[in-house]
């Protein structure tokens, strides 16, 4: 007796190339069908699909009528007429607020402002964005400020955002964004912190006018930011708790100062006060603070108003220098601060809410910085055996 041996069947069968059209899934995560017509053209489809099946089925349908003789060539439609990139891009900034839900910074919108205006429009403004393609944003890049890499990436960002609410926003103008080139818009930092000793800090202080000593110091062992610590009134410092109360910041449009709230919403907190600054406090507040709970603890040479950071040139380049850290910039007195919180032990959430921080990457910069402590942690692990009693052998 001869048995027929059959092959036996697999779990899933290969799935066969498609026979008819093609469907692209594009950057948006949406898909684009297309075919070619029996006049010998490609042709897409009308919009395109959120759904896989729904491209496909599209695509069965156009089959269905070529089989059947029943295709014809779809209609040629009047393209839709869409602003121009300058007409869209004003009134993107206009109403960002209401997607997001909260308005633009007053400095981020003045930079977009001026990126806008110096990089973008010049070359692309006049352009409908329903005509700008992929290979216009890839030329205009290419020209893109190839010595500034950071605000060259600020700037691809910025036109990609616009772009991707044409694209995805409640009313879409354009199938897809033409912005594609893949990290364009990634800011690569290579940031180390170089923080200041507590002996550097000291010499620093010792060697900037009495009315300024303070400001050094709140800055360099509390971690606040410029806009911070300039902003501080004397209702915000309490001597008694140790503590200073960050709730608002003053930035400098135009050469005048406005006063709104922190960086981040995480930017408003209470900051412990180490109790070695207590004394150099309290004669400040006496000597300089302009009077009344809402008087600025460190206002102005003219005693009117904010203090600019450049009034502090001069006489903090000359004290530094002398603390032999000519490189250490006002803002790095914060990233000191920030590094002793780190090594004195503060957990990453303690350390967060500290600095102010509202996602973890910045406040890891300073764990990492606190990395090398583990023997000084076993060290003192060790001290609690000190409280067990010896027995007698």
């Amino acid at each position: 007796m001869t048995h027929t041996v059959t092959p036996p069947r697999t779990a899933a069968r290969k799935r066969s190339r498609r026979s008819f059209g093609k469907i692209k899934k594009l950057p948006s995560g949406r898909y684009q069908a297309s075919y070619l017509g029996p006049d010998g053209r490609r042709h897409n489809g009308p919009v395109t699909f959120l759904a896989k099946m729904d491209a496909d089925q599209w695509l069965a349908m156009r089959q269905a009528e070529i089989v059947e003789h029943k295709w014809k060539p779809p209609a040629p439609t009047a393209k839709a007429v869409t602003p121009t990139l300058t007409d869209y891009s004003a009134n993107w900034l206009v109403t960002r607020h209401t997607r997001s839900g909260e308005p633009l910074k007053p400095r981020t919108l003045d930079l977009y402002g001026v990126l806008l205006e110096k990089q973008i429009l010049p070359v692309l403004g006049p352009m409908r964005i329903g005509e700008i393609t992929a290979d216009d944003v890839d030329e205009w890049y290419a020209q893109l400020l190839p010595y500034a890499p950071t605000r060259r990436a600020h700037t691809y960002a910025l036109l990609a955002a616009i772009m991707r609410t044409a694209a995805t926003g409640r009313h879409p103008l354009i199938a897809e964004s033409p912005c594609q080139i893949p990290n364009a818009a990634k800011v690569v930092r290579r940031f180390e912190p170089k923080p200041a000793t507590p002996e550097q800090i000291a010499v620093i202080v010792e060697n900037m006018p009495d009315k300024y000593r303070a400001l050094i110091l709140i800055a360099a062992w509390c971690g606040l930011r410029w806009g911070e610590v300039s902003e501080l009134r004397r209702k915000d410092l309490d001597l008694r708790a140790m503590t200073v109360r960050v709730e608002r910041a003053v930035v400098w449009r135009k050469g005048q100062p406005t006063v709104g709230v922190p960086k981040s919403r995480a930017g408003v907190r209470t900051v412990a006060i180490p109790p070695n600054l207590r004394p150099a406090l309290t004669r400040h507040v006496k000597s300089h603070a302009l009077p009344g709970e809402n008087g600025l603890l460190f206002p102005n040479a003219a005693r009117t108003g904010h203090l600019h950071v450049n009034t502090l040139s001069k006489t903090y380049h000359r004290a530094r220098c002398v603390a032999g850290r000519p490189d250490l910039r006002v803002h790095d007195l914060r990233h000191s601060a920030a590094t002793m919180a780190a090594q004195a032990g503060a957990t990453l959430a303690e350390l967060m809410a500290r600095m102010g921080h509202s996602t973890p990457k910045s406040a890891l910069v300073y764990q990492h910085v606190a990395d090398g402590r583990d023997q000084v942690i076993a060290e003192r692990m060790a001290r609690f055996a000190e409280s067990i009693p010896k027995r007698s052998e």
